[in-house]
């Protein structure tokens, strides 16, 4: 504070003369350390302005000046002269500084050196009224300074005064009351947001960062989400926390019901209470009010107006003081628009049902706090949270559809809710009936937006209701680009939030989403059609895989990727096309092995390759791999070996020699498992033959994939030194991604038990498991399998019993391979010694393993490759 008392206060009548800097605060966050620079100019010339009139500084605080003057004609003139002197200055900023002023002349009272008294709070509260640039003035010193230019606006009531008085505006360098708003008093309104009756749950973090956008620097930001996603929640939200951050305050343009984009001006006009003279374009008469206001526009649903945006663009050009937030379901693309796309609300991770930790995700604290709405009674509890945390994932925390299912809580409660979504999204009802139609359910926002689509858009968006999870634009334009233009027809869907982009490459929509494309899919009539297209489409990608896969391991990633779209295919296939079942089945049987889905489809590829009628030639091949596969799985390796030899037989036939050549790797491979002098012959043969094929020198792949067999064939004839060579070369190879590439460290674990070195065989097979990444299960199990050996051989027994019991219980419970002893045959030694050393003690221990899951066996195996937990042998 910094009062100025070398002059003695005026005594008796006294013209009291307020100011401050309009947005004072808005100021120094725009232009920081400059500010200071401003203040020290905007004090040195009011400072003038007083000295020259006659003005005794009664008091300065901040930006604000309290001033007295004897007498009202001066203080008057100081006021013009003052806002002449801010006008006229360059400041450091470039820009302008709006300084407003009070003045009122009374009698006011000096105690201590200062005034006191009504006088005093009236002149104060006149300069809390003016707008930046104005000086409003009190009928008392109007009439004593009469000789100035000064509009009449009439009687205004004035904060905490009882009964309304008359102000005047003083005319400086012209500028009538015209200009500016009217004043702030209590009669001006300062917004029209509706009042909301429910909190704003699950949006804290977009509210803060949209509010520090707005004040930040950000004058047009656009709320883009899918209808449901809550926009116009979120917008009213921001408004009513800046109703004070903007002097002129905050006003929402509603467009839901404007059906034209000629009347949005007129819309604007009407919200914010600007007149719009008849011989004044609307557009102009808009910027006019605007342009010494500074305040918030809201501009609700815009997507369907979109012609109207450049309008928003110009007005906050024109308007210094504007700022626009508005929402539409597709972005603007106007200059100077910033997005925030607004996401639906974070849903819980699978298998969380703890209600404690369930409370704190955002789509389940709005379900929750909804249905207490709905039903007192609720509560977020264990016998209701796995139900809750289900319905939210289905739901996709959309914020509409968990406030009309949180409506029916209480006609059955969540589990009920679950299974009458079974029906689709019309069981979850038209929500209240005082918010407009397109707002009254899902189904009818969903309408909303869709009926803003081009055709092209809706046929595409209709079709994508296929793909049970998620494509690539690459796989549409393979589906739909016959029919029309793939790239627009997505931007378009992704603009308007039906489509959302999911970070590794591919689409995807929300399930509620899909639900209704599917039904407008039905719809067209073209169901059956788009779903054949879909099963063809993964079909052919099926067989790829098939045929690259163990020449590239990454391909296992792929199919895990697509097993929603695979499975999906299936079962339409299975009733609607035969023909392409089966080519799908064939094809599947490979990748579904390595992705540890082979059990979903082991029986029927029995079934199918029982006999060769009714596959298609180039199928048959690729079947009788996946038979060779679930042959393997359930320990008949020898009849394996040879399906293998006939899968590489109908290769040939069909002049496949990459083909025949893995179908003769597969078997080579399975025969390793059968312990007999005449399988290791035979494979060995097999991979000679391999290799003499047309075409198999020239992709260095096969090359690989023969190379590690042969590793493979010299380790069942124990051939050590030279099987560890070969595979040592192999991982010292990290580029290579072949299946020798992945499974050398497996052999090179098995070599080290065969030497008896079981520490080492310990941590080479957790080595593998830890490459393996917790897929493949046949092959986890291979290595749990190891380890167990290994325990045996170092005589801890009752561990490797223990192992081996969980290890085929987890085998018999996900349909993975049969874990017989004899896997390796040293292996089989070793677990019968162990079993002879405990005696009884063996059938205990092997009844306490089958309780552990996968990931807790696991956990276990690489647990004892760390020296600091395993116990000495």
């Amino acid at each position: 504070m910094d009062r100025r008392s070398a002059m003695p206060l005026p005594e008796g009548t006294v013209t009291l003369l307020f100011s401050d800097i309009e947005g004072s605060t808005r100021l120094l966050h725009e232009i920081g350390d400059l500010y200071g620079q401003v203040l020290a100019d905007h004090h040195r010339l009011l400072r003038e302005v007083w000295d020259t009139h006659g003005g005794v500084e009664v008091d300065t605080e901040g930006d604000a000046f309290f001033v007295a003057l004897g007498d009202a004609r001066a203080a008057v003139k100081a006021a013009i002269a003052a806002q002449e002197a801010l006008a006229a200055h360059r400041w450091p900023h470039g820009g302008e500084l709006r300084v407003r002023m009070g003045i009122h002349t009374g009698t006011p009272r000096i105690r201590d050196g200062t005034y006191w008294g009504i006088d005093v709070h009236y002149a104060a509260r006149l300069c809390s009224a003016a707008h930046g640039g104005q000086v409003l003035l009190s009928a008392t010193t109007r009439a004593l300074a009469d000789d100035v230019p000064a509009d009449d606006l009439g009687e205004n009531a004035v904060k905490d005064f009882p009964s309304a008085r008359r102000l005047y505006h003083l005319v400086v360098a012209g500028r009538t009351s015209r200009e500016f708003p009217p004043p702030r008093t209590p009669d001006a309104t300062r917004t029209n947001l509706p009042s909301v009756t429910s909190s704003l749950v699950g949006r804290e973090r977009e509210l803060e960062e949209v509010c520090a956008q707005l004040t930040g620097g950000v004058r047009l930001l656009t709320l883009t989400g899918v209808g449901g996603t809550g926009k116009t929640r979120l917008a009213l939200a921001v408004g009513s926390a800046l109703l004070d951050s903007f002097a002129d305050g905050v006003f929402l343009v509603a467009l839901a019901s404007v059906g034209e984009e000629r009347l949005v001006p007129l819309a604007v006009a009407r919200a914010i209470g600007g007149a719009v003279e008849d011989d004044l374009d609307p557009e102009q008469g808009i910027i006019r009010y605007l342009g010494t206001r500074e305040l918030l526009l809201i501009v609700d649903n815009v997507e369907h107006l979109l012609g109207s945006a450049p309008l928003l663009a110009r007005l906050v050009e024109a308007a210094p003081g504007l700022h626009v937030l508005a929402t539409s379901q597709t972005p603007l693309r106007v200059r100077g628009e910033v997005l925030m796309p607004l996401e639906s609300l974070e849903i819980p991770a699978a298998g969380e049902e703890d209600p404690e930790a369930l409370a704190s995700v955002a789509s389940v604290a709005l379900f929750a706090q909804r249905a207490r709405l709905a039903d007192p009674r609720f509560a977020l509890e264990a016998a209701n949270a796995a139900a809750v945390a289900e319905l939210c994932r289905r739901l996709d925390g959309l914020p509409l559809a968990l406030e009309l299912a949180a409506a029916r809580v209480r006609m059955g409660g969540p589990r009920q809710l679950l299974a009458a979504l079974e029906r689709g999204m019309d069981a979850l009802g038209t929500g209240a009936r005082d918010v407009p139609d397109r707002q009254r359910g899902l189904r009818a926002a969903l309408d909303w937006t869709v009926s803003l689509l081009g055709e092209a858009e809706r046929a595409l968006f209709a079709g994508l209701g296929v793909f049970a999870e998620a494509w690539t634009l690459e796989q549409v334009e393979r589906m739909f680009g016959d029919e029309l233009d793939v790239w627009e027809a997505s931007a378009a869907l992704h603009d308007f939030s039906l489509i959302r982009t999911r970070g590794d490459g591919r689409f995807t929509m929300a399930e509620t989403v899909r639900s209704y494309a599917q039904d407008l899919l039905e719809q067209q009539g073209r169901a059956n059609e788009r779903r054949a297209q879909h099963a063809l489409l993964l079909a052919r990608e099926a067989e790829a895989i098939h045929d690259e896969i163990m020449l590239d391991m990454g391909l296992v990633a792929r199919t895990i990727d697509l097993l929603r779209e695979f499975l999906a295919a299936l079962e339409w296939t299975a009733a609607a096309d035969p023909a392409l079942h089966c080519r799908l089945v064939a094809a599947l049987g490979v990748p579904f092995y390595f992705a540890s889905r082979l059990s979903v489809l082991a029986d029927e590829i029995l079934a199918l390759s029982e006999d060769s009628a009714g596959v298609a030639d180039d199928a048959w091949p690729r079947l009788l791999h996946g038979r060779l596969l679930v042959l393997h799985t359930r320990g008949d390796w020898g009849a394996s070996g040879e399906v293998a030899a006939a899968a590489a037989a109908a290769s040939g036939r069909l002049g496949d020699h990459p083909g025949q050549a893995l179908g003769l790797v597969l078997g080579a491979h399975m025969l390793a498992f059968v312990d007999s002098e005449e399988s290791v012959v035979r494979a060995a043969e097999w991979l000679r033959e391999a290799n003499a094929l047309t075409g198999v020198g020239t992709d260095p792949r096969l090359e690989h994939i023969l190379e590690f067999e042969g590793a493979l064939n010299l380790l069942t004839r124990r051939s050590l030194d030279e099987a560890e060579a070969i595979l040592t070369a192999i991982m010292a190879q990290p580029a290579r991604t072949d299946f020798g590439a992945l499974f050398a460290q497996s052999l090179w674990a098995d070599c080290a038990f065969l030497r008896g070195r079981y520490h080492d065989a310990i941590e080479r097979y957790a080595e593998m498991l830890r490459r393996l990444g917790g897929t493949q299960l046949d092959n986890q199990l291979l290595q749990v399998y190891g380890v167990a050996t290994a325990l045996a051989g170092l005589g801890r027994d009752r561990e490797a019993l223990e192992m081996l019991a969980a290890a085929r219980g987890v085998a018999e419970r996900e349909g993975g391979m049969d874990l017989r002893d004899d896997v390796l045959p040293e292996g089989a030694e070793a677990l019968r010694a162990a079993r002879l050393r405990l005696g009884e003690g063996a059938a205990e221990a092997a009844g306490r393993g089958p309780a552990l899951d996968l990931a807790a066996l696991v956990s276990w195996a690489l647990s004892l490759a760390d020296p600091a937990t395993a116990p000495a042998s």
